[in-house]
Order: structure tokens, then sequence, then C-alpha cells
């Protein structure tokens, strides 16, 4: 007789396990070299006017620089953001996918905010790009495809030739301060 009193108790309990495992998995948010969560690059872009997207307070803007326009959608995250790009042409394609919060990682498990100590363990063929205008230093592998990181390193000169930047000039501490899909 209490073995079947038990026995229900364990199915709850093995159930509510069970989905709480599937809920947490489904709910991990990944980068990838697609893109994220189930926007890909390439995908229309979201139509002008959305106020939420995936849960999140979205403002839909243009940005300006030079002669150059495009249409950017920044979706709010607690600890930052994320932009969703189309290219130069108004083509309404999403092209690129900006993340500037820690809530978001790419499957390997990196993260806005972690240190270029993190990022050379993942990966040895790195190429560094330096970005001047906005004091930025752009880091990709050929491990991860269409992925950039951008870096903020105050110690390295941001003007030589990009081929004269390693990795380990960086110092091991600066903080990888967004992470570039294209």
């Amino acid at each position: 007789m209490k073995r079947n009193r038990f026995y229900p108790l364990t199915f709850i309990a093995m159930s509510t396990l069970l989905l709480s495992t599937v809920a947490c998995s489904g709910s991990k948010k990944l980068i990838t070299s697609g893109g994220v969560h189930a926007l890909h690059i390439g995908d229309p872009m979201p139509p002008v006017g959305t106020d939420r997207l995936r849960g999140h307070a979205v403002r839909d803007t243009f940005v300006e620089q030079g002669d150059y326009q495009w249409r950017e959608i920044v979706v709010s995250y607690r600890k930052g953001k994320v932009y969703l790009e189309e290219d130069f042409y108004g083509s309404e394609v999403l092209s690129r996918v900006r993340v500037y919060t820690p809530e978001l990682s790419l499957r390997n498990g990196l993260h806005v905010g972690m240190a270029v100590s993190d990022l050379s363990a993942k990966a040895t063929d790195w190429t560094l790009v330096p970005l001047p205008d906005y004091n930025l230093v752009d880091a990709y592998s050929r491990t991860m495809p269409r992925i950039h990181f951008l870096i903020d390193d105050p110690s390295i000169s941001k003007t030589g030739s990009w081929e004269d930047y390693k990795m380990d000039q960086l110092a091991p501490t600066a903080k990888i301060t967004a992470i570039v899909v294209l």
C-alpha cells in the first residue's frame, strides 16, 4: 500500500525535473554563424513598426554614416542590446547582427564581457584588424566562420597595418565588447 503512494510522487518529481530540463535547454540563447535565435543572416528584416521581438522591446531606426544609410532594429535585453541591420541598399534583408549583451553566447561559451585569454583558448588562427575610428580591434578566426569579436584594448596602438597584429599583443584581460555575425 505504501508503495503505491510513492509512485505518483516519484512520477511527479521526475516529470517536473524533465520539464524544467527541457525548458532550460530550449531557452538557451545562442549566437551562431547564421545569426541569433531564429533570426538568420539573409532572412527578411522584421516589419517596420514591430514593437516586440521574441519577448524583448524593439526600436526601429536608421543609421547614417557618410553616404550610406541602413535600417537597424535595436533589441533590448536586461544586460545590453542586440542590433539587427540590413545592408546598405535598403533590401530589407538581415545582413549583420551585433551583440552587446552577455545574455547570448556561442555554443562554445564565448560571450560579451569575456577576456581575450578566453578567446585565445578557443582558436589559434586569429586575424586582427584595428578599427581606429571606434578604438577597437576586430578579431576573427576560420574556426568560427562569419563571427567577429570586437575587443577594447587601450594598450594596443590601432594605427598600424593589420598584418602586423597578433593575438599575443593584446592584453589577456582585455574584454570582448561585442560579437558580430556577418
